[in-house]
């Protein structure tokens, strides 16, 4: 289509270049921003996204030729596919599930959080790098007949492309395995972390002072749940079609499902493009970046709560920023008033 060879080059293009960006600018402030775990995890998602965008630059490369450029690149293609795909899910879970400890257990947001993170990270590497073995060996170049979709081809009619050598029953209890790992799960998790971002919003609401204590976490918030619903648009309708793709659900379309699974794919590249830009350049009143620099304290990420002192001048011992509102403010006695502001 003349459509996908015009666009998905262009997607390439822009979306290396804007995550090589949000990379340049999250080096710039890393000093300020390192000791929140988010800066840590956006830079694994950027690198996702540039392996994902990669393939891409595989396939734009193909589609121009009209032939795979070469048969050893099929099972790295498609493993570097299916891994960036499962990374990217399962990182943009991990920053859900640190909005909700932030905004709902501040006591728990410290440096222990941090070092299980850390380790929440490499994990979701690993489990990537399991979970795309499988189709990493089962892929081969295989040269079959040009599939009649109702469209003229040229003399030729066979194709070598790239395609699955395994047992149709196992390829597809492993691709339903996949929509459950990568799209299921991963979005029923950040669901229900954000509804407990968004709770604790609303209670927010109720107490302006604690409201415009929190505002850069709230911010911080806004474009990580941006992100999220971003993924959210644009993997669940491209699962859904593989599903159907995958069982012949609706086999008397099938080239109007082929033509709406390569929309739905595209879309998926479309967010690789525009999760760089929630978080690095959105707008200047949500830049992420400026954001995690403005809530990371130096030296360490959990919060400090001011404690009840009876020197209302004394400006030492108050902090400029706590990470969560969850009732950190000390009693409020007939004299005195403490607040974490």
């Amino acid at each position: 289509m003349i459509f996908t060879k015009i666009l998905m080059p262009l997607l390439f293009v822009f979306g290396v270049g804007a995550n090589l960006s949000a990379l340049y600018m999250l080096k710039r402030q890393w000093k300020k921003i390192q000791q929140h775990i988010v800066s840590h995890t956006l830079v694994h998602l950027a690198v996702s996204d540039i392996i994902y965008l990669s393939v891409l630059g595989v396939m734009s490369w193909e589609q121009l030729t009209g032939k795979i450029i070469s048969p050893y690149l099929c099972k790295p293609k498609f493993f570097f596919d299916v891994l960036s795909q499962h990374v990217s899910a399962w990182l943009i879970v991990t920053m859900s599930h640190e909005r909700y400890q932030a905004m709902n257990n501040p006591y728990a947001y410290n440096s222990t959080y941090q070092t299980k993170n850390a380790i929440a990270l490499v994990f979701v590497w690993i489990s990537g790098l399991v979970v795309s073995a499988p189709i990493g060996v089962f892929t081969a170049a295989i040269e079959e007949p040009y599939p009649d979709l109702g469209i003229r081809t040229t003399a030729n009619t066979s194709v070598l492309h790239c395609g699955s050598t395994w047992n149709p029953v196992w390829k597809s209890v492993y691709f339903s395995s996949l929509a459950v790992m990568e799209c299921l799960l991963p979005v029923s998790l950040m669901v229900f972390f954000y509804i407990g971002v968004f709770k604790n919003f609303l209670r927010q609401i109720r107490n302006p002072r604690s409201a415009l204590a929190h505002i850069n976490q709230n911010r911080l918030s806004a474009v990580l749940g941006l992100i999220v619903v971003s993924f959210i648009v644009s993997y669940g309708p491209f699962y859904i079609s593989q599903m159907v793709n995958e069982f012949h659900l609706f086999a008397n379309h099938q080239v109007a499902v082929i033509y709406m699974t390569v929309v739905f794919q595209i879309l998926t590249y479309v967010n690789s493009c525009l999760s760089p830009i929630l978080y690095s350049g959105f707008t200047k009143k949500f830049m992420l970046i400026r954001d995690l620099a403005d809530s990371s304290p130096p030296g360490a990420n959990y919060p400090v709560v001011t404690p009840c002192d009876d020197d209302d001048d004394n400006e030492e011992h108050k902090v400029a920023f706590v990470p969560s509102t969850s009732r950190l403010s000390c009693e409020v006695s007939n004299k005195n008033e403490c607040t974490g502001a």
